[in-house]
Formats: C-alpha cells, structure tokens, sequence
C-alpha cells in the first residue's frame, strides 16, 4: 500500500473512533472521505468536533495529527481539540 493509502486507512480509522465513541454524531467528513477528499475530509471532521463540543478519542486525535502532518496541513486544525482528548477505549 502506497503512502497515500495509508494515511487514508489511519483516517478512516480516526473516524471509525469518533463513530465508536460518538454513535450521533454526524459529520459531512465522512462522505468526503468516500470520494477521496482526504483532507478535505480531516478538516471537516475536526470542525464539526469541535463545534459540537464532543470529546475526542485521544487515538483518534493521533491519528489526525499523524495525518496532517504527512499531508502539510496546518495544525490548528486538529491542535483546538486538544483540550478535549479523552482517553481512548480501544
């Protein structure tokens, strides 16, 4: 698997976590996930996380920053749900 898809599986893996944690919440990011919008689709979710005031699967907030780094996009992006990383689950 090329860099691309796996800093697409960490996504999807990311989002898998808001899922778990979070069964209501819904976010627009995951349908950008589907057509390739990858990030596209990580801003998206850390906007709606953050809107709504959810609390953030610290594995989950990793992984956005694993991935937003290796795509170049800017930190404060996931970095303003910092204060809202819970412990995560799995």
């Amino acid at each position: 698997m090329d860099d691309w898809g796996v800093q697409r599986q960490k996504l999807r893996e990311a989002f898998r976590l808001v899922a778990e944690a979070h069964p209501d919440f819904v976010s627009d990011a995951y349908e950008l996930l589907e057509v390739n919008e990858d990030v596209l689709a990580l801003e998206t979710m850390c906007d709606n996380l953050y809107e709504s005031g959810l609390g953030v699967p610290a594995k989950a907030y990793k992984l956005f920053a694993e991935v937003g780094a290796a795509r170049n996009v800017d930190g404060v992006n996931w970095e303003m749900l910092a204060p809202r990383v819970v412990p995560s689950k799995s």
